[in-house]
């Protein structure tokens, strides 16, 4: 598992794209903010695409949300096998959570047994769930920012964000 490409199409792959410092060059979808001064510039929230793409797994799964691969192409993002492999321990991490905190006809000791034995099994279906879990996880990132005009507004949509999902009670 977590061997290959990571690819995302359409909205998705904008959003990954939009909040992540892109290399792929003619294709990038500009968050654009203004400062204090009035002057408009382009930001990224996240350093990679493939932070943005962590962080969106693990909302994903505290949200208990899937979403759909959506099929339009008219925009396309990839995070290479490289970057892929090199990120599987977090990958099998996401996983333990994602088994742990799933809810299903499964016992919590079966829960334990599977999250603790990901990484010694190949099971596409479990990175698929997790992927679904990440495109819901892009989606709420994008709920929290799409409409951030000016830093203070990014700055009010971080603070909302860590809030609504924090660790701390």
């Amino acid at each position: 598992m977590f061997d290959g490409d990571i690819r995302l199409v359409g909205k998705h792959a904008r959003i990954l794209k939009k909040y992540s410092v892109s290399k792929q060059g003619e294709n990038q979808v500009p968050f654009m903010v203004t400062d204090v001064d009035g002057k408009s510039h382009e930001i990224s929230l996240f350093g990679t695409m493939m932070q943005t793409y962590l962080v969106g797994c693990a909302l994903g799964i505290e949200a208990k949300k899937r979403s759909v691969i959506d099929t339009n192409q008219d925009e396309k993002a990839n995070i290479f096998a490289e970057m892929v492999v090199k990120n599987r321990p977090t990958f099998y991490r996401l996983l333990q959570v994602m088994i742990l905190t799933e809810e299903n006809e499964l016992s919590v000791n079966q829960k334990i047994k599977n999250s603790f034995s990901v990484n010694t099994i190949n099971d596409p279906n479990l990175e698929n769930r997790l992927k679904e879990y990440a495109l819901a996880g892009l989606e709420i990132l994008d709920s929290y920012f799409c409409e951030c005009k000016s830093e203070e507004d990014v700055v009010n949509a971080l603070l909302c964000l860590n809030e609504n999902y924090s660790l701390e009670e």
